[in-house]
């Protein structure tokens, strides 16, 4: 398996020639198949003080739709990095913007013609057949089992997860440069274990913490969500849900879907928690 522009990361003659490469492919997806609303380039490129990267913190190539609030961006990964393999391909969708707006496809890669076919796969599913986020969770799920050790396996799930990543996402956002940290790593009998810490000013060493969970028991999935402080004292008690044994009955997506909204509420009726 041959890299392309093995240097692109150290050479920038090697970095453009690889960006057009990347953008070649999107405009030939654009004109042979797409017939939805405009996707333009994204991100850029450059410092703040224009000075142009070439070293792969940025994402070398990236393109945006405002009308479906949808992103993709290309991570270049150097294959001379420890542990690297030339098959290298990291797909996930995360919540980007300010807000969270944007629902990215992120793709970390290392330049192959192997890796640009299954990229090119990638951008299809997302840019024309249009998946919803959820969606391409679960086709990345299933085309790419060792991206995460244990994928969550139902839609209802899924939902739930990607639906709190957008919630904090939010969140962090309204804390202007307040340092903030989430971890979403379940534990048995609580499949979504999502915890989002944060100071509520600059340089405030007093902590809190938000905690959203799905946990297991006899009546199905309990949904909780509460507010406490540094020292585990509860703040807020949010809204609750019961979500039933069996995922796939009818409602069952509406009871998850109305929880987020409730919480959404909540945190905004609970604000002076957050800000000073």
């Amino acid at each position: 398996m041959d890299v392309l522009f093995p240097n692109a990361l150290v050479d920038p003659g090697e970095y453009l020639q690889a960006q057009a490469l990347w953008r070649r492919l999107f405009d030939r997806i654009k004109c042979e198949d797409y017939r939805g609303p405009m996707w333009t380039e994204w991100m850029s490129t450059t410092f703040a003080d224009g000075t142009p990267c070439y070293d792969g913190s940025m994402a070398i190539y990236s393109q945006h739709c405002a009308e479906r609030r949808k992103g993709i961006k290309i991570w270049q990964v150097d294959p001379a990095e420890d542990g690297m393999t030339e098959s290298y391909l990291i797909p996930s969708i995360e919540p980007s913007g300010e807000f969270g707006e944007i629902d990215s496809l992120d793709i970390s890669c290392v330049l192959t013609e192997e890796n640009i076919a299954r990229v090119e796969g990638l951008i299809r599913l997302y840019m024309v057949e249009d998946l919803t986020p959820e969606a391409m969770i679960m086709r990345i799920g299933t085309q790419f089992p060792k991206v995460h050790k244990e994928p969550l396996q139902h839609p209802v799930l899924v939902s739930l997860d990607y639906g709190l990543r957008k919630h904090f996402c939010a969140l962090r956002g309204t804390l202007a440069n307040c340092a903030a940290t989430y971890d979403a790593s379940p534990t048995p009998g609580t499949p979504i274990n999502a915890r989002f810490s944060f100071s509520r000013s600059p340089g405030d060493s007093a902590k809190i913490e938000v905690v959203a969970q799905a946990k297991a028991g006899g009546s199905g999935l309990t949904l909780t969500y509460r507010i406490s402080n540094s020292d585990g004292r509860l703040l807020a008690e949010g809204p609750r849900a019961t979500v039933g044994e069996d995922m796939a009955a009818p409602g069952v997506q509406a009871v998850a879907d109305a929880w987020l909204g409730e919480i959404t509420d909540f945190v905004q009726e609970n604000r002076h928690l957050f800000v000073r």
